[in-house]
């Protein structure tokens, strides 16, 4: 019998990390700001950074929410407010 190693397999960029999309380092970001906007509920935060052309596991990874969140609040239209 031969042994098994372990394979080495290359790891490649197919989804950027949430560092990537800091245009510089002369501040917080976009997105920083609306992550720890305590003033905005998650669904909110979700809205903001779809509308920033985040994809919905960049949301969920950046929020640390489930990918099923984020997608059922992007696909259910926003209630009217009272």
């Amino acid at each position: 019998m031969s042994k098994q190693g372990k394979v080495h397999v290359p790891v490649t960029q197919d989804e950027p990390d949430q560092e990537e999309f800091r245009a510089d380092d002369s501040g917080p970001s976009s997105q920083d700001l609306i992550v720890h906007n305590t003033g905005l509920t998650t669904s909110g935060k979700i809205r903001r950074l779809d509308a920033m052309g985040l994809t919905r596991g960049q949301i969920a990874k950046v929020l640390n929410k489930r990918y099923q969140h984020v997608r059922n609040v992007l696909i259910t239209p926003v209630k009217k407010q009272s």
